[in-house]
Formats: C-alpha cells, structure tokens, sequence
C-alpha cells in the first residue's frame, strides 16, 4: 500500500508514505473479539439463500486504520473490501482561504492535503489444485454497430483469463 500526496509544493511533491509496507499489515493488526469483529451475514435473495463469510482483519498505522475484510460467498464468489479510517495530514493554508487545489480547508489556516490509498493484493487462486480460471469481466459498448444498437444502449461482456 502506498499513498501519494497530490499538492505540488514542498515537501508534498517528495511525500510518499508506505504504511503497510514498511510496517506490515499482519503485525500491526489489532486483536479480534468474537461477536463484535467476527460476523457472518445470512440474506434471502428471493427463492435463494445467501451465505456469507466475512474474514475481518484491523491494523493500525501510524494515523490510520486499515480494515481488510474477505467476503466468501455460498455461490463461490469472492469480495475483498479495503477500508480507511483516521486523522488527516495536515498543513499550514498560507493565506487564510476557504478553498484550496491541493485538498480541503478544514479549519482557518488549516489544509487537509489531497491523498490517495493505493493497494495491491496478490491472491493464489489455486484453491482446487491448478483447475480454477480466474477471469476478467469488461463491458464494452457495441455503439459503434449501429443496424445492433439503435438505442444506444447495447454492451458486451468481454470477458479475459488472467494468467
């Protein structure tokens, strides 16, 4: 995971925080309690009945904290949710403004500078041996086939194994 600042003045231009991985994600997770961070959901979807497994993971770093959740569904589905909670970084807003382009004005004289929380995930799918496909779906608009889409609306689903 790596955050970029998005204000070209120094020291935001240099700025790039590495949370989880000069900390890691498993080291810094907080201690779980059952009943409170261990839930499941069980939903009825009309005739159908929907079983889920939330696995729940919470780390704190330095000013944040980090919620990692897998969602395993009955109809073999999976879900990764990525979760940001904390206190904003801050900086000086020299004048006094109300509006900025580098982030938001939260108090006078005070800038929440804009940033972004970028993460990667490498997942094994080899859950069944070698037999799984994991693939990509893509809707691509079929606007250019006119006599296909007098309406506009028409789509393909263009779908692609990732190997």
């Amino acid at each position: 995971m790596t955050v970029p600042y998005g204000d070209p003045r120094s020291p935001y231009h240099r700025k790039q925080a590495f949370d989880l991985g000069d900390l890691g994600f498993g080291i810094t997770s907080n201690t779980l309690t059952l009943c409170c961070d261990c839930l499941g959901l069980i939903a009825q979807d009309s005739m159908v009945r929907n079983r889920q497994l939330v696995i729940q993971c919470t780390a704190t770093v330095l000013n944040y904290e980090y919620i990692l959740a897998f969602v395993l569904k009955q109809v073999a589905n999976l879900h990764i949710y990525f979760k940001a909670t904390g206190i904003v970084s801050i900086d000086h807003a020299h004048p006094p403004k109300t509006l900025s382009l580098w982030g938001i004005v939260v108090a006078l004289c005070v800038l929440a500078v804009s940033h972004q929380h970028l993460f990667c995930l490498r997942i094994d799918p080899a859950l069944d041996r070698v037999q799984n496909t994991v693939i990509y779906d893509d809707i691509k608009s079929v606007m250019d086939d006119p006599q296909l889409d007098l309406l506009g609306v028409v789509f393909r689903v263009h779908t692609t194994p990732i190997t």
